[in-house]
């Protein structure tokens, strides 16, 4: 199954969000979730955390 075949609440947001650019949003511009994501990435990301 392709990523764009699935449904759109379990596909990667930035893929969603370029690949919809005729539509409309509702505070104009596309959502920007570059802070979301920076504290995803490091709130899953293991290899800077050592378990003793």
């Amino acid at each position: 199954m392709t990523q764009t075949s699935q449904p759109l609440w379990i596909q990667d947001r930035g893929i969603v969000i370029a690949q919809s650019q005729d539509a409309e949003w509702r505070c104009g511009d596309a959502p920007d979730y570059t802070s979301t994501n920076t504290f995803l990435n490091y709130a899953t990301d293991t290899s800077s955390t050592s378990l003793k």
